[in-house]
Parts: C-alpha cells; sequence; structure tokens
C-alpha cells in the first residue's frame, strides 16, 4: 500500500498544478490528459496513437529492470512494499518459485541475484559525480516524481508530465541503457523521441514557475549491465530545438484529429517508382558478375 501524502501546488500559468506523491499507477490512468508516452505514437500516426489503448503495454525485462532502478535510486523507501525478493533463480516453471510467487501476490518478485546487481547500479548512479557532486546530494535537495499538469497554451490541450527528480536548478531524467557511450546513447535517445520528453518537460515546469527559459534537463543515463557506468548529458539548444518540432507537430495533430474524431493510419494507395539512388544501386553491375565475364 502506498501511504504517501500528496502535496498539490498551484503554478502560475496554464492552469498548471504540481502533484507531489501521486502513486505512479493513478498517473498512468489519466489517459484523458495528453503525456509524453502517449504522444510518441502521434509521431507515427493518428491511427497509431489509438492503436495504443486497445492493449495493455508489453512489459519487457528491459522495462522490468529499468522500473526497478527508478524505485531504489528514487523512491527507495517503498521497495518493500512492491517487491518481493525470491531467494534463489527466478523460474516460472519451478514448484518453489510458483508458490513462492502466490504466497506474494500484488508484489512484483525479483530473484536475490537480480536485485544485487541492481543496487549495484543503483549505487553507481548515486555516487556519479555531476558538476562536482554526487548524484545523491541533488536527490536530496529535489522532489521525486513531481507530477505536473498543465493546459497547451496553442491548442487548449490537457497535458501532463512526471518529473524523476525536480531539482531548484536542474530537471533530471534516469534512464537504463545498453550503451552510455555519447553516440550510441544520442542515437537511442532521438530514436526513442527523450527530445520530445526533454520539451515537454521543461515547458510543463516553465509553466509551473513561471519561468521564461527552462531549467536545463540533465538524463543520467546508466549502462544495465555491469559494470553499470553511468553518464551525465545535458540537453543541448538543438536537441531541445528538435523537441519542440516534435512536439508541435505532434499536439497538433492530436487536437486536430479529436475535434473531428478521424484518425488516420499510414495506408496508402500509390505507384511504385524508384528514387535516383535506387535506380543507380540497381544499374550497377555487381563484381561477382564482371567476375565471371573475365574469366
Amino acid at each position: 500500500m502506498d501511504n504517501r501524502r500528496i502535496v498539490v501546488t498551484a503554478g502560475a500559468l496554464a492552469s498548471s498544478r504540481k502533484v507531489v506523491g501521486l502513486p505512479a499507477d493513478e498517473y498512468h490512468h489519466c489517459i484523458d490528459v495528453q503525456s509524453c508516452s502517449l504522444l510518441k505514437a502521434m509521431l507515427v500516426s493518428p491511427d497509431h496513437y489509438k492503436a495504443q489503448f486497445f492493449e495493455p503495454p508489453a512489459s519487457t525485462k528491459a522495462k522490468e529492470f529499468g522500473t526497478l532502478i527508478h524505485t531504489l535510486v528514487l523512491e527507495p523507501q517503498s521497495f518493500a512494499s512492491r517487491y518481493a525478493v525470491y531467494p534463489g533463480l527466478r523460474d516460472g516453471r519451478d514448484a518453489a518459485y510458483k508458490a513462492f510467487a502466490a504466497a506474494h501476490a500484488g508484489l512484483t518478485v525479483i530473484d536475490d541475484i537480480s536485485l544485487q546487481g541492481a543496487r549495484h547500479m543503483s549505487e553507481a548512479i548515486l555516487e556519479r559525480r555531476f558538476r562536482g557532486r554526487p548524484i545523491a546530494d541533488y536527490l536530496a535537495e529535489g522532489e521525486k516524481e513531481a507530477t505536473v499538469f498543465y493546459t497547451d497554451r496553442a491548442t487548449g490541450v490537457p497535458c501532463r508530465v512526471r518529473i524523476d527528480l525536480l531539482h531548484p536548478e536542474f530537471i533530471f531524467d534516469l534512464k537504463t541503457a545498453l550503451s552510455v557511450a555519447r553516440a550510441n546513447w544520442l542515437r537511442q535517445a532521438m530514436g526513442l523521441h527523450y527530445d520530445l520528453q526533454c520539451y515537454m518537460y521543461s515547458l510543463a515546469e516553465c509553466l509551473f514557475a513561471g519561468r521564461e527559459s527552462g531549467l536545463p534537463f540533465v538524463f543520467i543515463a546508466a549502462e544495465n549491465t555491469p559494470p553499470h557506468s553511468v553518464s551525465v548529458f545535458t540537453a543541448g539548444e538543438s536537441f531541445v530545438t528538435s523537441g519542440a518540432q516534435k512536439y508541435q507537430q505532434a499536439l497538433t495533430a492530436y487536437a486536430a484529429c479529436d475535434q473531428v474524431d478521424l484518425w488516420p493510419g499510414l495506408g496508402q494507395e500509390d505507384t511504385l517508382e524508384l528514387d535516383p539512388w535506387m535506380a543507380a544501386a540497381a544499374s550497377t553491375e555487381p563484381e561477382w558478375r564482371a567476375g565471371l565475364a573475365q574469366a
């Protein structure tokens, strides 16, 4: 049971308000209020946006591990109310494991080996230094899992964000990843539309605080396999600008589709012609054929 006290604070602009202590499941059930995760599908097509409501999101080991890391780093006090630790290797075919899971219904069951790895990773995150100070210091000074609701000023669409760590000087977001090398991580970030998230979260905080410019947005990127390296990336101007373009595109499209209740998909009718580079590639004789001619 989540016994956190919910604190609501009115914001400065656009009917904004900040909610601290809102349980995650309550936040995710607000499907009539647009979030970054919902709007990402609009960047594919309106039909993809609607389709996400017809089946529950798929759970993966990566998502489960990311949730565990978030709990250990951001809300360690809630670990016991969310997880049960199996003293052995988790195996859904094992009778002892099945009995343990049944006895802890309502909790997420993890094995002690996975927990040890997650604790090692969470310690690496807390000890990582950013601008000369450990991340743990910023956690102690900020608000964890702060939810901000606001109304988009251009479209009138109600929106919401859930900020991992809202610090007086920064907005922090915790990510787990296969690689935390800059080039690899940036490719992943753009593919997963982290730039959209960055802009939307910064906008929400600006509207709440009445700021003209956003706080620096900082990604804490942790490698999800040993040795659990941790990188810290601050969003630059071009990254934020890209997110702003995606935000405008997604929200404007949503507002238009919602007004007429029409949600077109990607399907189309067209005639296929080769692009110039395709035609050039098709007309190039492969080396093996040239070799046959010389034989």
